[in-house]
């Protein structure tokens, strides 16, 4: 039986396009844990290419882009209102001034 070649894990990349203007998210992996994940959600996946074996390769799918876009604040950065950190462990004022010690 012959061996079947797969693709690495460099190449398995998803690409989700959206326009916002339309609410439609177009979704496309090669990666089958995210092709899983789309399914469990019960989104409608269409399988693009397959492997000489008939396992899929890629896949497709479109939704609402609010299921598929999430905008989340970065890890580290203030919210609105907070005093920044200034990386020594120390705060400072919204003047950017030395708060006193604890």
């Amino acid at each position: 039986m012959a061996r079947v070649t797969r693709t690495t894990r460099d190449e398995m990349e998803t690409v989700i396009t959206y326009n916002r203007h339309i609410g439609v998210a177009e979704c496309s992996t090669a990666d089958p844990t995210v092709m899983r994940r789309w399914r469990r959600a019960g989104w409608p996946v269409e399988v693009l290419g397959r492997y000489r074996d008939g396992s899929p390769r890629t896949s497709q799918t479109a939704v609402p882009w609010r299921l598929a876009v999430r905008f989340r604040p970065f890890a580290g950065t203030p919210r609105e209102g907070e005093i920044p950190p200034t990386g020594d462990g120390s705060a400072t004022s919204d003047r950017g001034e030395r708060l006193p010690e604890p």
